[in-house]
């Protein structure tokens, strides 16, 4: 692993409207949900004039195939439990800045957790999912799941309360456009909420570097920091009214080093510097 401080110019604009990156990472591997390294070679390039990160080469469209297959859905299956602790935790952080009754719409339904703990708190939800697997799934579990990118579905603007992707913004290549569509979408004080997506400020970014389960190089598009995607979003024209960062699912050892490691990332969420965040924006009323 190789860290660089030269300046890049060969990337995209950055949404903020630069284009000058420096390198700050560079990397023949990556590691996969924090236990299986894969051989890629890679870069992480920090925009100079705003500090957001971008993988470089940007995961090309087909490196998503992942998520159009039954292996996805069958990887979720496999686990349940664990993505609905996480959604509950998101859908009531939703519920405290805009309590339901309410249309919501899920950017990423996947098997659709979070639309049925959505309806369980009362709100009028469908979602969007690209994976057909998945949608199926969700529609046989009685869900309004529809197979579309969130632009093809035929949402009317102003339709809905509360927007929720979780585990998505960072996959987004447009992603300052697609925030333009989400705050179309969204009635006046209505709420994006964006959770669940890489922390590159976090401890584990900061000493397990390449190895971070974070990065995801062939999928993960930006690297966001509590700072950086509280400004995407705030030039989109909504405006943040949280964040929180917090630890997802690790698994420690028992060894003394383990026990401190563990130790170590707990004092790390209550700092602000968990490897995962999540930001509410809320569309102007004017």
């Amino acid at each position: 692993m190789k860290t660089h401080g030269h300046t890049e110019t060969t990337a995209p604009v950055c949404p903020c409207g630069g284009s000058s990156y420096k390198t700050i990472l560079e990397a023949g591997r990556y590691c996969v949900y924090g236990w299986n390294v894969q051989p890629m070679d890679y870069q992480l390039r920090k925009c100079r004039r705003c500090g957001l990160i971008r993988t470089w080469p940007e995961p090309p469209h087909e490196e998503h195939h992942v998520f159009r297959d039954d292996t996805f859905l069958e990887s979720y299956l496999q686990n349940p439990g664990l993505y609905e602790h996480y959604l509950r935790i998101t859908v009531g952080e939703i519920a405290r800045v805009k309590p339901a009754p309410g249309r919501f719409l899920d950017v990423g339904a996947n098997i659709g957790t979070q639309l049925k703990i959505a309806l369980d708190r009362g709100y009028d939800a469908v979602g969007v999912e690209l994976n057909t697997a998945a949608c199926d799934y969700a529609r046989s579990q009685g869900l309004n799941v529809i197979n579309a990118a969130c632009e093809e579905a035929g949402f009317e603007d102003a339709s809905f309360d509360v927007i929720s992707l979780s585990a998505t913004a960072e996959h987004i290549p447009d992603f300052g456009a697609e925030l333009g569509l989400y705050r179309r979408l969204l009635k006046p004080g209505g709420l994006l909420h964006l959770s669940n997506s890489p922390n590159y400020r976090s401890l584990g970014a900061r000493f397990e570097k390449d190895l971070w389960y974070g990065i995801q190089p062939t999928g993960h598009v930006w690297q966001f920091t509590p700072k950086t995607l509280k400004a995407v979003v705030r030039r989109c024209g909504l405006d943040p009214v949280y964040v929180r960062t917090y630890n997802l699912h690790r698994d420690f050892g028992r060894g003394k080093k383990e026990r401190l490691r563990k130790r170590a990332f707990a004092v790390a969420e209550k700092l602000g510097l968990g490897d995962a965040l999540s930001v509410g924006a809320v569309r102007p009323r004017s």
